[in-house]
């Protein structure tokens, strides 16, 4: 128990494949290097797949472009913004129509600054699930960046460091960077929390619908222009299953991205 997962990515080879499912979600002290000392933890405390794959995003000194289908496995979502936050630039692809699906965790990209855009308008799915570290390096299979593409499905990630399929994929990449639309944050609360946000707030908070008076507007990164919630009386701002559902967060403005992609 307690080792630490942390390290370079695979270079024994120019390319690695990783299988899925996992036996086991990654221990959280593992992951972090720390100690646990929890007895008889269900986490695992080895190097699975997802750990392997969680060392490759953050073996990222420059760039990370995602486009996958949805993101709802906790622990990619929060290594992408660790990544943004150490002044990796990280943007994300992705499809329309699980963007506010329950679980999602899109919204904690947007929340980071982390610019998404969607396949708006389109009746087709953005069916990918590929990743450029650092222009470089190439994630690429039939893996969903799920929980249950963790756990539950027979799936596959090829990385790869071979650089005409890098540079391949990034030009597909800056292409449809270039076609998608701008995911702007909306206003969702579902109907099973709806009596659950009432009788907590008992008043004291407005609903999702009366959150554009709390707006107001905010700098982001690259002259990016957000905008940011005011948390409510009751705590509004935290990420709890009441309130996980509202998304005021919008964006707008050019974003340059690495020379590469641009046009936000």
């Amino acid at each position: 128990m307690g080792q630490c997962c942390s390290g370079p990515a695979p270079t024994a080879s120019s390319c690695t494949v990783l299988f899925f499912p996992d036996a086991k979600m990654p221990c959280r002290n593992y992951l972090q290097g720390t100690v646990c000392r929890r007895k008889n933890c269900a986490y695992a405390h080895t190097r699975t797949s997802l750990v392997a794959l969680l060392q490759v995003l953050r073996s990222a000194k420059k760039s990370l472009y995602v486009c996958v289908y949805t993101i709802t496995c906790n622990e990619i979502a929060e290594e992408l913004v660790r990544a943004k936050k150490r002044g990796v630039q990280v943007c994300v692809i992705t499809d329309d129509e699980l963007v506010d699906a329950l679980g999602s965790d899109i919204r904690m990209l947007k929340q980071a600054r982390i610019p998404v855009k969607i396949d708006k308008g389109r009746k087709a799915y953005m069916h990918h699930k590929f990743c450029i570290v650092d222009e470089k390096i190439l994630l690429n299979g039939s893996f969903n960046w799920t929980r249950n593409g963790v756990l539950g499905n027979n799936e596959n990630i090829v990385i790869t460091r071979d650089a005409k399929l890098c540079q391949t994929f990034q030009a597909e990449y800056n292409r449809m960077w270039k076609a998608s639309s701008p995911c702007e944050g909306r206003r969702v609360l579902h109907e099973q929390n709806r009596s659950s946000v009432r009788s907590a707030c008992s008043g004291s908070c407005r609903l999702a619908r009366d959150a554009a008076p709390q707006e107001r507007a905010c700098p982001g990164p690259d002259g990016m222009q957000g905008l940011q919630s005011v948390p409510t009386p009751c705590g509004g701002g935290g990420r709890n299953g009441i309130e996980s559902a509202i998304d005021i967060c919008s964006f707008a403005g050019q974003i340059p991205v690495g020379g590469c992609v641009a046009g936000w």
